[in-house]
C-alpha cells in the first residue's frame, strides 16, 4: 500500500481546496521531507483528511476523553469526537480525498464528503458519503459506510489501528506501536516491508518437503521390496537373455518365409480366379460366334456383290423406265 495523493477541502485550519501529490515534483523525487508550519496552519489537517478518507476516522479526534454533545457551528447535536467535527467554520460543504496503490496492484482514489443541508454553513450535517473510484480501470462506485469498513482495509492491507500505528504516528503514540503485541507488530511490519510473501514461500517449501518426504518413502519402501541378483544369477539371466534373442532372430526369418508363402498363395488364388473367369469369357464368346455363323453368310454375300450393286441399280431403273415406254405406247395405241 501507498499513498499517492492527498486533497482536501475546507478541512479544519485549511480554507477552501488543497492538494499535496506525491506523484509530482518536488516530493516524487524526495526520499524523505517535512511538514512545517506554525500552530494551526495546518499540518496535522493534511494527515487528518488523509485517514478520514481512507477509515473515517482520525487519531486527533480518537484521543478526545468523555466526549459529549457540543454545539458546532450553530448545531448541537454533534459530540466531540464526532469526525464531521472538522468542517470547516462557516463552509457548508468539504471532501478528503486520498489516491493510494493498493495491495492488489491498482490504483484507487476514495473520497469521505460532508455537507449541510440547504448549503447552509449553520444547517444540519447530512449523511457522510463515501465514494471509491479504480483509477486503474475506470470504475467507479458509491460505498455504503458499511461497505467502506469492510473494503479499504482490504485494498490497504491494514485496519485502522495498525494505518495510525506503523504508517502514521500520531503525536504521543509512537510509544504505542513499540508497546504493541509482539504478533501484532509483527503482522504490522510484514504488511508494510511486503515479507508476507516470505511466509507464504516457506509454508510452500513446507508443503513440498513433505510431499517429496512421502513421496520418497514410498520410493524406499518399493526399493526394500526389490531383490538384487548375483553375480551367478545375472550371468545366467544374460545368457538366458542370449538364448532368447537368438530364438527371437530364427523365429523373425521363419515369419518372413511364411509371410512370403501366403503372398504367394494369395496371389495364386488370384490368377486362378482372373483364369477361370477368363476360360468362360472365351467359351462365351465362342459360343457367341456359332450362333452368328448365318448372319456372317449372309454379311459375306452381301459383300461378294458389292462390286455389281451400282450396275444392279441401273439396270433396275431402266427396265422401270422401259416398263412406263411400254404402258405410254398401249395408251397411244
Amino acid at each position: 500500500m501507498k499513498i499517492l495523493a492527498i486533497r482536501g477541502k475546507n478541512l479544519a485550519s485549511l480554507e477552501g481546496e488543497f492538494e499535496v501529490d506525491f506523484r509530482s515534483e518536488p516530493l516524487h523525487s524526495a526520499g524523505l521531507f517535512a511538514i512545517t508550519g506554525s500552530t494551526g496552519s495546518g499540518k496535522t489537517t493534511i494527515l487528518d483528511a488523509m485517514c478520514i478518507a481512507l477509515y473515517g476516522r482520525t487519531p486527533r479526534l480518537d484521543n478526545i476523553k468523555n466526549s459529549t454533545a457540543i454545539e458546532v457551528h450553530g448545531v448541537k447535536s454533534i459530540s466531540e469526537d464526532d469526525v464531521k467535527t472538522i468542517l470547516r467554520r462557516g463552509t457548508h460543504e468539504g471532501y478528503a480525498e486520498v489516491d493510494f496503490l493498493a495491495v492488489d496492484g491498482n490504483e484507487y482514489r476514495v473520497r469521505w464528503s460532508v455537507s449541510r443541508a440547504n448549503k447552509n454553513p449553520n444547517g444540519n450535517f447530512r449523511p457522510v458519503s463515501y465514494d471509491l473510484t479504480n483509477i486503474t480501470c475506470d470504475e467507479h462506485h458509491i460505498l455504503q459506510v458499511s461497505r467502506h469498513k469492510e473494503l479499504i482495509p482490504a485494498l490497504t492491507g491494514l485496519t485502522f489501528e495498525q494505518f495510525t500505528r506503523a504508517v502514521l504516528l500520531a503525536q504521543g503514540n509512537f510509544a504505542a506501536f513499540l508497546k504493541a503485541d509482539e504478533n501484532d507488530k509483527a503482522l504490522i511490519l510484514q504488511t508494510l516491508t511486503g515479507t508476507e510473501i516470505y511466509s507464504r514461500i516457506s509454508e510452500l517449501i513446507y508443503k513440498r518437503s513433505e510431499e517429496a518426504k512421502r513421496e520418497l518413502d514410498i520410493v524406499e519402501e518399493k526399493k526394500r521390496g526389490i531383490t538384487i541378483m548375483s553375480a551367478e544369477e545375472l550371468a545366467a539371466v544374460n545368457e538366458q537373455r542370449k538364448t532368447l534373442l537368438a530364438k527371437q532372430g530364427k523365429a523373425n526369418k521363419e515369419l518372413h518365409a511364411l509371410i512370403e508363402k501366403k503372398n504367394w498363395l494369395e496371389r495364386s488364388v488370384q490368377l486362378n480366379g482372373m483364369l477361370a473367369k477368363a476360360v468362360e469369357e472365351h467359351a462365351a464368346s465362342v459360343q457367341a460366334l456359332k450362333d452368328a455363323a448365318p448372319r456372317i453368310a449372309l454379311l459375306a454375300e452381301i459383300d461378294s456383290v458389292q462390286d455389281i450393286r451400282d450396275s444392279y441399280t441401273s439396270l433396275c431403273d431402266t427396265e422401270r423406265a422401259c416398263e412406263d415406254g411400254v404402258k405410254d405406247i398401249e395408251q397411244l395405241q
